[in-house]
């Protein structure tokens, strides 16, 4: 073992190279299974939509979805309509930047709630 370990000296650094190259590949290996499951579920299951609660709705899509779910008042309760009547002039000019979409029609926005709240209208959003 000694004798070896001296003919293997001089390799040391390639040695470490190698090393480093087979945990890299052993945890990239590992991290496989997750990257699928996110595949599946993310990108099949769900049509690549990962968080259902979206930040910004367009009105008539709100009211399709509200069709389909019991607690209307709930959903509604989260969001904020936002037009061109209800802002003011500065207001809706820095709305357009970020949404130009609100040129042609009304937009929710959600308003800020907390983790339990987001949880809660996800499950609620989930099926429509």
């Amino acid at each position: 073992m000694i004798k070896l370990l001296k003919k293997l000296k001089k390799y040391w650094k390639s040695m470490i190279i190698i090393m480093t190259l087979l945990i890299i590949q052993a945890m990239a290996e590992l991290e496989l299974p997750d990257y699928t499951s996110r595949i599946v579920n993310v990108g099949i299951q769900q049509s690549g939509i990962e968080n259902c609660v979206p930040e910004v709705i367009r009105q008539s899509s709100l009211e399709t979805m509200l069709l389909a779910i019991d607690d209307d008042e709930y959903v509604l309760d989260k969001y904020t309509l936002i037009s061109k009547e209800n802002l003011e002039e500065k207001e809706y000019e820095k709305y357009v930047k970020e949404y130009p979409l609100l040129e042609k029609e009304n937009l929710y926005i959600r308003n800020k709630i907390s983790e339990e709240e987001e949880e809660k209208l996800k499950e609620t959003l989930a099926r429509p």
